[in-house]
């Protein structure tokens, strides 16, 4: 009994470790997607200005990059979210960590569909930009 427990603790402790990981691997992952669309986002919002300056129409794409700027927000928020669910799964508990780990990876994918969706609607403005370019 008394290895079968070390052993239970040993698996559990291993088990933390590695979401701990994963979420410090996912911080710097999210961070990186986070930064990299807010720098193309304000380049992109000072080409729609550089156009509506010139009295053309940009109304489609600042209505997509206000979009894609709340869907940025939205990933940012899930991603700190599933961070810290990550952070908090309790070695001490083992039959609650893999629903904890399932529902912070459910809430990692969520995060990645929305710095997806953020991006999407990045490439839309810039067509808009183009079609704009092109009368």
């Amino acid at each position: 009994p008394e290895g079968r427990q070390e052993k239970i603790e040993t698996r559990q402790a291993a088990r933390s470790d590695v979401a701990g990981k994963h979420a410090d691997r996912l911080e710097q992952r999210f961070t990186n997607y986070y930064s990299r669309l807010s720098m193309i986002l304000g380049k992109l919002q000072a080409r729609v200005d550089a156009i509506s300056a010139e009295k053309k129409d940009t109304t489609i794409a600042k209505a997509k990059l206000v979009e894609a700027k709340t869907k940025l927000e939205e990933a940012k928020t899930l991603g700190t979210n599933t961070l810290s669910l990550f952070r908090s799964i309790d070695p001490a508990k083992w039959s609650e960590q893999k629903t904890q780990a399932l529902a912070a990876r459910d809430l990692a994918n969520q995060a990645m569909k929305a710095f997806k969706d953020a991006h999407a609607l990045m490439v839309e403005a810039i067509r808009s930009l183009k079609s704009i370019n092109a009368k």
